[in-house]
């Protein structure tokens, strides 16, 4: 991590306001998850969320952060959370385990995204609710002329990610798009909340103050939210050469749904 946990907590605006919008799906739904996993958890503020809406379910804030842990267990210590130091593609838990799986700004930094998925698929329980947000193609599209070989995150279209979805045997992709422009004053604080946030690689970042004081300090991140279930019986599978194999079972399931 580029800069300290506080640091992170600071810079982390756009962050912040993407959590809020993704717990807000769950308005939209009725669901009384017993197990919640929160991967990504960062300050842990989102499982903190998570718990008071759901107070009678286990919540387990992961995150392969040492010091993010740390301080999150410090933040959120009258919560009754449970902590877990992992990556997002490697979860220390049982196939099948979990009911809600809440991966806020997580997903564009993981590099083999089908891979994530199959993980998050193995533990979710049948009718488990996915929901996550990614970055799209016009994220930072005022400065990308400037910096875009230091983009770290990888950018989505959201059809391929409700593509993806599909492929790994996720039923009904629901995708979303927000657009949101943050402005600054200052060009140290821009770019400093972009190296904290991981946005830009500091090892690549090349700055020229003049270029960039003669542009508005402004930026877009293109946001997308994506919530999606997995079906009542498991059982897809998708092979190396993204073929997914759906059981007679499924379909015989899927037409009397449709009768």
């Amino acid at each position: 991590m580029y800069g300290s946990p506080d640091d992170y907590v600071e810079a982390a605006v756009l962050a912040k306001e993407a959590g809020d919008e993704l717990l807000a799906r769950l308005d939209w739904m009725t669901l009384q998850p017993k197990v919640i996993v929160d991967i990504g958890c960062g300050s842990g503020r989102m499982s903190s969320k998570l718990k008071e809406r759901y107070p009678s379910s286990k919540v387990l804030a992961i995150d392969k952060a040492e010091n993010m842990i740390g301080y999150a267990k410090q933040q959120t210590a009258n919560h009754l959370l449970m902590f877990a130091c992992a990556d997002g593609q490697n979860i220390p838990l049982r196939d099948h385990t979990v009911d809600l799986l809440f991966v806020n700004f997580l997903f564009p930094w993981l590099h083999d995204q089908n891979r994530v998925l199959r993980e998050w698929q193995r533990i979710l329980k049948p009718n488990g609710l996915l929901l996550l947000t990614a970055l799209g193609p016009n994220t930072l599209k005022e400065w990308r002329e400037i910096w875009d070989h230091a983009l770290i995150p990888q950018l989505f279209d959201m059809h391929d990610i409700g593509d993806m979805l599909s492929q790994q045997g996720f039923d009904d992709p629901v995708l979303e798009v927000n657009d949101y422009t943050v402005t600054y004053q200052h060009a140290e604080k821009f770019i400093s909340e972009l190296l904290i946030t991981a946005i830009l690689d500091p090892q690549l970042l090349q700055l020229d103050l003049n270029l960039i004081l003669e542009k508005k300090l402004s930026a877009t991140f293109e946001v997308i939210f994506a919530h999606a279930f997995m079906p009542l019986e498991i059982g897809y599978q998708t092979s190396d050469n993204s073929l997914t194999k759906i059981p007679l079972s499924h379909v015989r399931h899927a037409l009397n749904k449709n009768k």
